[in-house]
């Protein structure tokens, strides 16, 4: 029996951390594990979640045939709207709502990795009035209320190999603050496909094809595909946006919806949020269960 790693799901969190690293040569990889070790048994005062990259987790799964999955590649819709790749080696998210554990957890995380891997970005997220992006909607209406329904969705089935794992996609959007409450109330709701004082599904004719909620609530042969999405705004005076953040079952269902955003599905239309907010970083890694991250931490 397998279990996910519990931070996946816990969502009382108000402050978040997200830490995206690359190793600085493939040869530490075995420094890299002892010192993650060391990490997930100081680290008890917040929610940790480790993923790896896909060349590096080819490299240390224990399970054979080891677990295949792509890097995160740059796509580019006809419109030129450009969602960025930034593939990283590591992905290490904290959170909770005690702002001084998050810090203490962060600063020993940076001190236990200097020299073997280079922070390549850092994201202070945080919640937002009732879980609102920036933009003032209500983010992730979307998710399965209940833990089962997120577990369909973020979880790879008990029949397969790595069980309990998930695969994660990570991408830091910057805003167009400015240029969005420029739009009325109307063209904003328009833009999401949601009402926005109380996040109501936009229906029949009320409903552009080209709104966000068209865009993402997507089924392929009849399976939605959904996934559990985790994401978190941030801002400071200069720059404002929302790192998005969602645990998935299939990794296919990622490039399913990042091709419907950016034209590249069938009907080749852009989802109207893209000309608001744009993806400068984007990757993707593997979250083992929590069995299987402590024998690929095992330094035994």
């Amino acid at each position: 029996m397998t279990h996910p790693q519990a931070g996946i799901f816990e969502a009382s969190s108000s402050q978040f951390r997200v830490l995206e690293y690359k190793l600085t040569a493939d040869q530490v990889v075995d420094s890299l594990i002892k010192k993650l070790a060391i990490i997930k048994k100081t680290v008890t005062d917040v929610e940790l979640v480790i993923g790896f990259g896909p060349a590096l987790w080819q490299q240390i799964d224990p399970i054979k045939p080891a677990l295949q999955f792509s890097q995160f590649n740059t796509i580019t819709s006809p419109k030129g709207h450009q969602a960025t790749a930034s593939q990283t080696d590591l992905f290490i998210w904290l959170h909770s709502q005690n702002h001084d554990a998050i810090i203490e957890a962060l600063l020993f995380v940076q001190q236990q990795l200097e020299g073997t891997a280079t922070l390549a970005l850092a994201c202070d997220g945080f919640k937002y009035r009732d879980n609102r992006d920036l933009t003032g909607f209500v983010d992730g209406s979307a998710n399965p209320q209940q833990l089962a329904g997120q577990h369909q969705a973020a979880l790879l089935a008990n029949d397969h190999s790595h069980h309990n794992g998930s695969f994660i996609m990570g991408q830091q959007w910057v805003h167009k603050l400015a240029k969005f409450h420029q739009l009325s109330t109307h063209q904003q709701e328009q833009t999401f496909g949601r009402t926005k004082a109380d996040s109501i599904e936009l229906e029949g004719d009320a409903m552009p094809a080209d709104s966000h909620v068209s865009r993402t609530d997507l089924k392929v042969n009849d399976i939605a595909q959904k996934m559990y999405r985790r994401s978190m705004p941030y801002a400071n005076a200069n720059q404002q946006g929302l790192y998005f953040l969602a645990f998935c079952c299939d990794l296919t269902r990622y490039q399913t919806l990042l091709n419907s955003m950016y034209g590249l599905s069938d009907d080749g239309l852009c989802d109207r949020l893209i000309d608001f907010s744009d993806a400068i970083t984007g990757s993707f890694w593997f979250a083992p269960s929590e069995e299987l991250l402590q024998t690929v931490l095992s330094t035994d």
